[in-house]
């Protein structure tokens, strides 16, 4: 088995946090996948998928779904982001794409990269069975990413981002700015890290405005106008 080597562009503190990241993942969910892998359910077989993933450089979601069976594709798959939001992707006046269809359609990269899981019984045990697409390994259409952490999927997986995210709740009903915030959790944890934990945005909707006190506006993110 290869030993994980950090891409050479990254700074230390972030190979440091990556490796120690790594060195959590079992090592069989570092080789790549293979058809005949078994686990207890379909969420081993996810976990199992995105560890590999992470010590790659990318990310994998789920696909289609049906009873006793899943697809678990790249994150950059088709061609196309789904437009879950509703964002405007009409083209501007000028002919150019608006910033809102840029962002919308970051993702769809046509990768091609997949397996699939089914559930199998027997003797009354039912198990997940990995498969992997016959032939070569199909490769990626796009570069791997030095940086697993710039995906929302990995870096739900920091040590400690659970508290850290309750913490920055507590900080967003208290009234306190994501700068503040940060700071505060700096202070904390000298490994907390806004780039990778939480960043603006994520930040002040952390707490839903219904749940907020009369004195902390659901708009206090947003930047006052210069006079």
């Amino acid at each position: 088995m290869a030993e994980w080597q950090p891409h050479p562009s990254l700074s230390e503190d972030l190979t440091s946090l990556i490796r120690r990241i790594v060195e959590s993942i079992p090592p069989t969910h570092l080789e790549p996948p293979a058809t005949g892998e078994r686990f207890d359910d379909a969420d081993a077989v996810a976990n199992r998928l995105q560890n590999y993933a992470f010590s790659q450089g990318f990310a994998m979601v789920t696909g289609s779904c049906g009873k006793g069976r899943k697809t678990y594709l790249c994150k950059h798959h088709g061609t196309k982001t789904k437009n879950i939001r509703k964002l405007d992707d009409t083209p501007s006046k000028d002919g150019s794409t608006n910033r809102k269809h840029q962002v919308m359609n970051v993702h769809a990269k046509g990768c091609n990269w997949r397996c699939a899981s089914k559930a199998t019984e027997v003797d009354g045990v039912t198990t997940w069975r990995l498969k992997v697409p016959k032939g070569p390994p199909i490769e990626h259409s796009h570069e791997l990413e030095p940086n697993p952490l710039i995906y929302d999927e990995h870096r739900r997986r920091l040590p400690d981002r659970s508290r850290a995210m309750e913490l920055a709740a507590a900080h967003r009903r208290a009234g306190l700015t994501f700068s503040q915030s940060a700071r505060v959790l700096a202070e904390v944890d000298a490994r907390f890290d806004k780039k990778y934990y939480l960043d603006r945005k994520k930040y002040y909707n952390l707490v839903p405005p219904s749940a907020l006190p009369p004195d902390v506006g659901p708009n206090r993110n947003r930047k006052r106008k210069r006079n």
